[in-house]
């Protein structure tokens, strides 16, 4: 029989789960400084996907204050009392870090985005195909 090589990984060779981390098959070593400090940058910082994730930084507070702000500013909306037997529609935080061609944080972007709006259009739709029925 010929000598096979052991492909098998364990635990030691993996201390963060990855059972083939990149670095054993690529290398940065072409890429220059910029771009070397360009990714280190954009590889640390973590954009939440929850309020209660944002909430804890002060840059995602002060953006999401200021993104209130402009929708006030810009009467977005107005704050009006449910009618009997609706329901809201409800809202997420969407977060992006935009970066600059350095990879240091631009800033730190927040949207207020309505959920549940592709429901709201099928029922116009229906409605209007509806009353053309008629």
């Amino acid at each position: 029989m010929g000598s096979q090589a052991n492909h098998s990984t364990t635990t030691q060779d993996r201390p963060n789960g990855t059972r083939y981390p990149m670095h054993h098959f690529l290398s940065n070593s072409r890429f220059s400084s910029t771009h070397s400090a360009y990714l280190a940058n954009i590889t640390t910082t973590k954009e939440p996907h929850t309020y209660a994730q944002a909430i804890l930084d002060r840059n995602w507070q002060k953006a999401m204050d200021e993104e209130l702000s402009t929708l006030q500013l810009n009467q977005t909306w107005t704050l009006t009392l449910l009618p009997d037997g609706q329901k809201p529609i409800g809202c997420k935080w969407v977060y992006k870090i935009k970066y600059n061609s350095d990879g240091s944080v631009d800033k730190y972007k927040v949207r207020l985005v309505a959920k549940g709006t592709l429901r709201l259009k099928v029922l116009t739709i229906l409605k209007l195909f509806h009353q053309q029925q008629n």
